[in-house]
């Protein structure tokens, strides 16, 4: 559909991510930089109750964090582009993969992408539970960095009635449960952890047979990426005791890692200009959102921003089955977009 509704402008489109992202270029000939505006296309897993004519027609699947709404609001840029004049590049991103914090790390590897040798990037996500149409914004750090740590103990299974012949996991899941999210501390931005049990499963659903394996799954989260490193080896260490004392083998994997996306003070401070120039209301936060996201992979090589538009005070959370996309948004964040390619392109920035 992107496709179709791109190639009746005057662009250049590469599709990149085995077919799965697109990037679409503006170029008019005049020398200046490449400026890159990324929005997420990936759905979740989750079954929506909308009974609305645009809701999700494939079953367990919904677009419940809005990024159908970020990619539309990108693509109405699309007849701007095609008939302003405008130094350098403009390169909408349409990028999968979100969330699982692989498509960024992807896409920076694409070699079509690294051709353009971008020079700034900007990203926004829509925020429930924010005044509708109001803009959130932080300098340095956005959004924090997350990983999923899966722990994998095994032991010995053995006969329900006599449980002494086999080597159970259950304490130790239990010293696990227990002792990791102890860890956890929300005194200063500086110190933030945040570890969240996400699963824990012991054995199976079996009267005749005591445990012999058991899984347990946390999400770590700081604010910054590495003081997630520090905080991951510190639990790995831990973990590896705890098994040791129960005599048990251990398995540890990494899943859905996340960089702290950082905001760039220029890219910043273009932000601010440019809201000021519409006199558009916005919301400085002082403390980074704990949630994730893999923006943070583009900012760690290209100067960027990272920004937020409020979905409504009481519109449902993300990634809640009867969330839908705040419409209502798409013309305001069109206008607000036009103005920062503006401020760029004038301050040539």
């Amino acid at each position: 559909m992107l496709k179709q509704w791109f190639s009746s402008f005057n662009s250049l489109m590469t599709p990149i991510c085995q077919g799965r992202g697109l990037l679409v270029i503006f170029n008019h000939g005049i020398p200046g930089k490449t400026i890159l505006l990324r929005a997420e296309t990936d759905a979740l897993p989750i079954q929506t109750v909308s009974k609305k004519k645009w809701a999700s027609r494939i079953d367990g699947i919904s677009h419940a964090c809005g990024h159908d709404g970020h990619a539309a609001t990108m693509a109405s840029l699309a007849q701007f582009l095609d008939e302003t004049p405008f130094p350098g590049k403009v390169v909408l991103l349409f990028q999968p993969d979100e969330e699982r914090g692989l498509g960024a790390a992807n896409v920076i590897n694409e070699i079509d992408f690294n051709n353009l040798n971008p020079d700034l990037i900007f990203g926004f996500h829509n925020l429930p539970g924010f005044p509708l149409n109001r803009f959130v914004v932080k300098d340095h750090t956005f959004t924090a960095a997350s990983c999923g740590l899966k722990i994998k103990l095994s032991g010995k299974t053995a006969h329900a009635s006599t449980p002494h012949t086999g080597i159970s996991p259950a304490l130790a899941v239990a010293d696990l449960i227990q002792s990791i999210p102890d860890l956890s501390s929300n005194e200063s931005q500086s110190t933030f952890k945040l570890i969240t049990l996400t699963h824990a499963k012991i054995g199976e659903e079996a009267w005749g047979i005591a445990p012999g394996d058991a899984t347990v799954c946390f999400t770590l989260r700081t604010y910054t990426t590495p003081a997630l490193s520090d905080l991951k080896q510190q639990i790995i260490e831990i973990v590896k005791s705890i098994a040791k004392q129960h005599t048990l083998e251990v398995d540890i994997t990494e899943h859905d890692f996340f960089n702290a996306t950082i905001n760039h003070t220029e890219a910043y401070s273009t932000l601010i200009s440019s809201l000021n120039t519409l006199g558009s209301d916005f919301i400085v936060k002082e403390e980074p959102f704990p949630w994730s996201e893999d923006f943070g992979h583009y900012t760690d090589h290209i100067k960027g921003c990272f920004f937020g538009i409020g979905a409504g005070l009481s519109h449902p959370a993300l990634h809640s089955p009867d969330y839908d996309y705040p419409d209502e948004t798409i013309p305001t964040m069109h206008q607000f977009l036009i103005t920062l390619l503006e401020q760029c392109w004038k301050y040539n920035i």
